[in-house]
C-alpha cells in the first residue's frame, strides 16, 4: 500500500509545492512505520493469548 501511495504522489508531484511534498512522503514513511508496529504487537498478543 505505501508503495502505492508513493507513486501517486509522484504522478501528482509537479502540481504541488515542494515543501508539501516532501511532508507527504515523509508521512506515508511514518505512517508505514506505525503499521509495521502495529503488525508486530499484533503477532505478540496472539502469541500471549495462545498461552
Amino acid at each position: 500500500m505505501q508503495s502505492e501511495l508513493r507513486a501517486r504522489l509522484f504522478e501528482l508531484e509537479s502540481g504541488l509545492p515542494p515543501i508539501n511534498v516532501m511532508f507527504l512522503y515523509k508521512i506515508i514513511d511514518l505512517t508505514g512505520e506505525v503499521a509495521d508496529y502495529a503488525e508486530r504487537v499484533g503477532r505478540r498478543l496472539e502469541l500471549l493469548l495462545a498461552h
